[in-house]
């Protein structure tokens, strides 16, 4: 479902409040979408800037000028962050192409009780149900359907659970409410797609005995 990232495109590096930064680029159709990432993964924005028609420019090549300042648009969104606001926007969820299982993460997702999941959503004719486990490093969000999960996880950093709580946000609600703001936002095509291409994470039957 998700579009590929292209060499031709240009990625920006910058840092703000001491906090490195890298916004890239993946084709989507005629239209450029821009990602931000940190050292914890690329960050699960509400919407995906998106430069329209900034692919599909005549001879098939990218419009650089109009990538360029969207980019620039987003870093000074970025920068502009002070304070409580800045910590909030590192507290994003991150996404799933990013993530790296570790041996013990694989083994507290196959316990996860999917008969109490923290949510159940049916979206275009699929229903979903989203669990969640804690390690020390990381809170990790999964969503699956009768088949089984899907090995397309979000994350939140350790660090950003412990400000959430600080604040008396519950960070499993806030990460939850990010992924089933995202799904609501998959049409009907992408959704398909998405239960059809996306791996899963184990074999389902195992899943199903929990």
């Amino acid at each position: 479902m998700a579009p590929n990232r292209s060499d031709k495109l240009p990625s920006l590096r910058f840092v703000h409040n001491d906090h490195e930064f890298i916004i890239t680029t993946v084709s989507a159709g005629a239209d450029i979408l821009l990602h931000i990432a940190d050292q914890y993964g690329r960050m699960l924005l509400p919407v995906s800037p998106r430069v329209a028609g900034a692919n599909g420019s005549p001879g098939g090549r990218p419009n650089h000028r109009l990538v360029g300042v969207a980019m620039a648009e987003l870093r000074r969104s970025v920068e502009r962050l002070a304070g409580e606001a800045f910590l909030n926007f590192l507290e994003t969820p991150r996404a799933a192409a990013d993530f790296r299982w570790t041996l013990a993460e694989l083994d507290a997702a196959k316990k996860i009780d999917w008969s109490k999941p923290a949510a159940t959503l049916v979206h275009q004719g699929y229903c979903f149900l989203i669990g969640a486990f804690v390690t020390a490093e990381r809170m990790v969000i999964l969503l699956r359907d009768p088949d089984g999960p899907f090995d397309a996880p979000m994350s939140m950093p350790k660090e950003s659970i412990v400000r959430a709580e600080a604040k008396g946000v519950d960070p499993l609600a806030f990460g939850v409410g990010i992924m089933i703001d995202r799904i609501r936002g998959w049409n009907a095509p992408c959704t398909e797609a998405f239960v059809r291409d996306t791996p899963r994470l184990v074999d389902a039957s195992a899943f199903w005995k929990n």
